[in-house]
């Protein structure tokens, strides 16, 4: 009899198709993480690494680089050799460039570079 039938459990709000209800979004972002996690599994650790450019490519633009380093350093030495050596001034007396301090200043920056 119709009477002896338990009643149906209620049943989740269906949505009209212009919003979703709670339980509708709560499936949806547990489907999406679930096959984001699944898809990550599969995926090797450095999959999304994609070198641009060769080992053998990065090493020569490396010693190009130490190259024109030792090429500029070169330069700025002759560079200090050619300044005028003004004489000694009342004022300051015997001024000289800190050949040195300027040199590793240069240095100090081409490796903040790297």
């Amino acid at each position: 009899s119709v009477a002896e039938q338990e009643p149906e459990p209620p049943k989740a709000p269906v949505s009209l198709g212009i919003f979703k209800t709670d339980a509708e979004i709560t499936a949806k972002s547990q489907e999406e993480k679930v096959l984001q996690h699944q898809h990550q599994q599969q995926q090797p650790v450095l999959s999304h690494y994609k070198p641009k450019v060769s080992l053998e490519e990065l090493r020569r633009r490396r010693e190009e680089s130490r190259r024109r380093h030792m090429e500029n350093e070169q330069y700025i030495q002759a560079w200090v050799q050619r300044l005028p050596h003004p004489p000694p001034t009342k004022r300051f007396g015997e001024f000289k460039f800190g050949v040195d301090a300027i040199i590793d200043a240069m240095d100090s920056a081409m490796n903040k570079c790297r």
